[in-house]
């Protein structure tokens, strides 16, 4: 590394790390962190980077919450050495996780459609490949990239297991099959409930999601709006055809590593973490959606099914603190090193945004709709509606369970929530 890489590295802050990768262009200096704001961005590249941009022969990818490639994309950093392909400086290009030798992460950006990304685990057993997860059907191409940049065969990877049926999981797994890179025997892995909520959700009409908008308060000039973003989840889903189905408890050894299916259902009832056991190296668990960082994951979205997703999530968290493996590796941002004090911290986050729910709702009747109405704003997309649309009702349903919410009324569903 010439001194102007030394440079960059000293002035790097503690929650950056460098490291250098190939690339078609020649070897680059890799900056990364998983907690990054676009503040940190920013200073970074005042104290580090020269007025007219990155040096030649360098290039900074992103982790984190996106910032570095949302300056990337809007041109307020300059790749000075040019370079065939912009998408091999990817944030998906494999890296190794920390203590994990066996495992490398690829996070596939949510692209316009949300905020942040998605990690893509590719797990060396010894005798091939096994991705978790896919990330959306329009980042497949970038997937592509990363495996080649992994120096992945195709035909080579043994297994593609999907932890539920949310389109940032599954959207790219079909256009991974498609293009030869699972070997002849491999199976794209689903939940035999993940693979009917996902048909039932993206192919045929669903007329159980159009009911429990109505049913919960959204008025029915506004269900063409929440349809449409329906319309979009299934095109960045890009359903599977013929997955190879199973169930919870399922286990199969490929090559030094056993993985088992874990049924964890919460953020979506199909849901399922992926317990992974070294013959050698030890045990690791990927947790699908079942944390978010600091916040409870989203309970409930797109179910109506489930009495109560967020005690469902609560147990589900039981299931995988209790087993042998320290360390949990999420679908979104950085790993849990450990579970079971994750856990204790869930259980204090579940308490206070309990107590935060009903010291701003108790007292009132309201449907989850006016929840809708109260925490977004007129420019609020999709995205965000549906989100707090989900969580009222799983919130709901939760504190009724508890004794301190009641049903006053089914049509539209109200509920009247104990003063705290």
């Amino acid at each position: 590394m010439d001194a102007e890489g030394r440079a960059i590295l000293d002035l790097l802050p503690p929650a950056l790390t460098a490291r250098v990768i190939d690339t078609p262009a020649g070897p680059a200096l890799a900056v990364v962190g998983d907690q990054l704001t676009l503040v940190d961005v920013e200073a970074l590249l005042s104290q580090a980077l020269p007025a007219e941009g990155v040096p030649v022969g360098y290039v900074l990818v992103a982790d984190g919450d996106g910032a570095l490639e949302d300056l990337v994309r809007r041109s307020e950093l300059t790749l000075v050495k040019p370079v065939p392909d912009s998408s091999h400086f990817s944030d998906v290009s494999p890296r190794r996780i920390p203590g994990l030798d066996w495992i490398r992460v690829m996070r596939s950006p949510l692209g316009e459609h949300t905020r942040g990304s998605i990690n893509v685990y590719l797990v060396d057993t010894g005798d091939g490949v096994v991705l978790i997860d896919a990330g959306f059907s329009t980042e497949a191409p970038r997937l592509s990239t990363a495996l080649e940049i992994a120096g992945i065969e195709r035909g080579t990877v043994r297994a593609l297991f999907v932890t539920h049926c949310h389109a940032d999981h599954v959207g790219a797994a079909a256009a991974i099959r498609a293009q030869g890179w699972l070997a002849e025997d491999a199976g794209l892995v689903l939940h035999s409930e993940t693979d009917r909520l996902g048909r039932e959700m993206f192919l045929t009409p669903a007329d159980r999601f159009v009911n429990q908008l109505i049913d919960n308060g959204i008025a029915p000039a506004d269900v063409p709006e929440w349809r449409a973003g329906l319309d979009l989840m299934a095109d960045l889903a890009n359903w599977p055809a013929e997955p190879r189905l199973v169930d919870g408890g399922t286990a199969v050894t490929i090559g030094e590593v056993r993985f088992e299916v874990v049924s964890t259902p919460g953020h979506s009832p199909d849901h399922v973490a992926i317990r992974a056991s070294h013959r050698i190296h030890g045990e690791v668990v990927f947790l699908g959606d079942m944390t978010l960082g600091s916040k409870l994951p989203q309970c409930g979205v797109r179910d109506w099914e489930s009495l109560d997703p967020i005690e469902d999530m609560r147990r589900s968290w039981q299931t995988v603190a209790s087993g042998a493996a320290a360390m949990g590796l999420p679908g979104h941002g950085a790993p849990v090193p450990d579970l079971r004090e994750f856990r204790a911290q869930f259980e204090q986050t579940y308490t206070d945004e309990l107590m935060a729910f009903r010291r701003q709702y108790g007292g009132r009747e309201l449907t989850a709709a006016d929840v809708v109405d109260e925490r977004t704003r007129a420019g609020d997309g999709f995205g965000p509606k549906q989100f707090v649309f989900y969580g009222a009702i799983a919130w709901f349903k939760h504190l009724e369970r508890l004794g301190q919410a009641s049903l006053v009324d089914e049509h539209p569903i109200r509920y009247s929530v104990e003063l705290l």
